[in-house]
């Protein structure tokens, strides 16, 4: 497993849906919306995860997708956000080895839709929480 590459694979899939001007694979000082921010989770990797049979044993990597829109013109943000719920996914889901770095990848759970500062700038975001199952 290689996590750095996991990262990065994450970030590159979600540049790929349209409307994501950026996409960050580390926290980045400041944002420029609409944006992605990939970060790992609290619960960032479950090692030794069983699925199945015994002998396939895999590691689960959980990662944060923040995806940012501006604040102002607030129905507009609200507008690209539902869109984002649903496209984000799409796209991380659509390639379920990453690049042969995965056995799978899923999203599990949309959380904390609405403001949040960022520095000192309040915009409108959402998060993703998602999970990639590796050996």
């Amino acid at each position: 497993m290689d996590y750095h590459e996991i990262r990065k694979k994450l970030a590159a899939s979600v540049a790929n849906v349209s409307g994501i001007l950026v996409v960050y694979d580390h926290v980045p000082d400041d944002l420029t919306p609409p944006c992605a921010v990939v970060i790992p989770t609290n619960q960032a990797i479950t090692y030794h995860d069983t699925m199945g049979a015994a002998g396939s044993r895999m590691s689960v990597c959980r990662f944060e997708i923040t995806v940012v829109a501006q604040r102002f013109q607030s129905e507009a943000a609200q507008e690209l956000l539902d869109d984002f719920a649903v496209s984000v996914p799409a796209q991380l889901e659509s390639d379920q080895t990453l690049g042969g770095e995965a056995e799978i990848v899923q999203v599990t759970e949309m959380r904390n839709y609405g403001p949040i500062v960022y520095g000192s700038t309040t915009y409108l975001a959402l998060q993703l929480q998602t999970e990639v199952y590796t050996r």
